[in-house]
């Protein structure tokens, strides 16, 4: 009985948020549910949708590269929140390397920009965070900070656009 509480729970989470998610229009695409497949980084996954993959780029946030200082732990506490996990897929763009730039919406209906960004593990991208959820967005970073969350424990870390810059 118990089993079959939560897979009703689970089921009827993943339907709102679908429902919620499919009303809305975003530069020509639609909303979607899709499973996550697999955690490049810390802002890039692959998701599963009708059995086709596709990849996935945080809209709004950059995390630190795997090779940058706290990188691993943001790769970590993306996979944490969304490794196997049935998201909603909000896009907004298609960036030059083919992938679906998109706000991604977890179970709770939480984005993992709020939760990547609040835990310290993701900057707002300012450059490219143009809608009002930004906003948001940067007062969670600024709060981050003030608390020396995760990367906001170093002195001075670097912005992962400044350090690919140095990197390349």
């Amino acid at each position: 009985m118990a089993r079959i509480l939560i897979f009703f729970s689970l089921g009827m989470a993943i339907l709102t948020t679908g429902i919620a998610l499919s009303n809305r229009l975003t530069i020509g695409d639609v909303s979607f549910s899709a499973q996550v497949s697999t955690i490049i980084d810390g802002d890039t996954f692959t998701v599963i949708q009708q059995q086709k993959k596709s990849v996935i780029r945080l809209y709004g946030v950059d995390c630190p590269e795997k090779a940058q200082p706290y990188g691993k732990q943001a790769s970590q506490a993306a996979k944490a929140l969304l490794c196997g996990k049935v998201v909603g897929i909000d896009p907004v763009d298609t960036d030059k390397y083919g992938r679906t730039v998109a706000i991604v919406r977890l179970a709770d209906g939480a984005t993992i920009q709020d939760r990547l960004v609040e835990s310290g593990a993701a900057w707002v991208f300012d450059h490219f965070c143009r809608k009002p959820v930004c906003m948001q967005w940067k007062h969670k970073e600024k709060t981050a900070r003030q608390a020396q969350k995760g990367l906001w424990g170093d002195d001075k870390p670097t912005p992962p656009w400044q350090w690919r810059a140095g990197h390349k």
